[in-house]
C-alpha cells in the first residue's frame, strides 16, 4: 500500500507556497549556527546554474560552515561557506542522472539537508530540489508550470511569476483556480486528490499535456529519469518505502 505522502501538505498547502519558507533566514542574512542545541542550520541552496565544465552550486549556510553534496558510489564535492555564510560549490557535469545529498559537516558529523539535489545528465534536463511530502523546488528555467508532483493519489503543481501576483491554474477542464505567488516568485497548488492520470493542465493561459505519475520502481531502490515529448519523468524513492513522482514540462 502506497503511503500518501501529501496527504500534509494538502491540507495546509499554504505552508509549501514557497518550498522551504518556514526554514529559510531572513533576507540578506546568513543563517547562524545554532551550536547551543548542537545543531547547525542546513546550506539553503538558492541557485543551479549550468556551466561549461559542470554546474555552479550557491546558496547559504552557517558562517565558516563546511557544505557537502554527496551522490551514491562515493562521488562527493566539499567547499566552505564565507563570513557572510555563502558558498559556491563547483561541481563536475555528472555522467548519469543523480540524486545529491546535501550536507553540512560539523566536526565528524554529517547533518543531512531535508532535500535533495536533482541533476539530470541532459544538459536540457531538469535540476531541482527534492524532498519527501513538499513540492519540488525546480532551479532550471521553465515556463509557467515548473513541475507537478504526485504521490499516487494528489498532484501537485508548482511555478514561479512576479512576487505578489496570481495565476490561474486548473486540470482536467475543471474550473480555474488562483495560486497566490509569494515574496520569493514561487507558487504550489493542490490540483486534486483522486490521483488522476494524463490530463491537460492549464497555467497561465499554456497548456500542457501531464502524462501521468511515474511511480514505478524500473530502477529499483533508486532514481528513474525518463524523457518524454512533453519534458521529463523522474521517480525517486521516500523511506521508508514509498516514491515519489515528478513531472518537468519542457521549457
Amino acid at each position: 500500500m502506497k503511503r500518501r505522502i501529501f496527504a500534509i501538505g494538502i491540507t495546509a498547502l499554504a505552508v509549501f507556497a514557497s518550498v522551504g519558507a518556514c526554514s529559510r533566514a531572513p533576507e540578506g542574512r546568513a543563517p547562524e549556527a545554532q551550536t547551543s542545541a548542537g545543531w547547525v542550520t542546513p546550506p539553503q541552496i538558492e541557485r543551479v546554474e549550468r556551466t561549461a565544465s559542470g554546474l555552479s552550486v550557491r546558496g547559504r549556510a552557517a558562517p565558516q560552515g563546511r557544505v557537502v553534496l554527496r551522490a551514491a558510489g562515493g562521488t562527493a564535492y566539499a567547499v566552505g561557506a564565507d563570513a557572510n555564510g555563502r558558498f559556491d560549490l563547483q561541481v563536475r557535469a555528472p555522467a548519469s542522472d543523480t540524486l545529491f545529498m546535501v550536507e553540512t559537516q560539523n566536526g565528524q558529523d554529517a547533518l543531512p539537508a531535508p532535500y535533495q539535489m536533482l541533476v539530470s545528465r541532459d544538459p536540457a534536463g531538469p535540476t531541482a530540489l527534492l524532498g519527501p511530502g513538499a513540492p519540488t523546488k525546480r532551479m532550471d528555467k521553465a515556463g509557467p508550470l515548473d513541475v507537478v508532483d504526485s504521490d499516487g493519489h494528489a498532484l501537485v503543481a508548482s511555478g514561479r511569476a512576479a512576487p505578489g501576483s496570481t495565476v490561474a491554474v486548473s486540470v482536467a477542464g475543471r474550473e480555474p483556480v488562483q495560486a497566490h505567488v509569494g515574496p520569493d516568485g514561487r507558487w504550489s497548488l493542490a490540483l486534486t486528490s483522486e490521483g488522476a492520470g494524463a490530463a491537460e493542465i492549464v497555467v497561465a493561459g499554456r497548456r500542457y499535456a501531464y502524462p501521468g505519475p511515474a511511480l514505478g520502481s524500473g530502477a529499483g531502490d533508486g532514481l528513474a529519469l525518463a524523457s518524454n515529448p512533453q519534458g521529463w519523468s523522474v521517480s525517486w524513492p521516500v523511506p521508508p518505502r514509498s516514491r515519489q513522482g515528478s513531472w518537468f514540462p519542457a521549457g
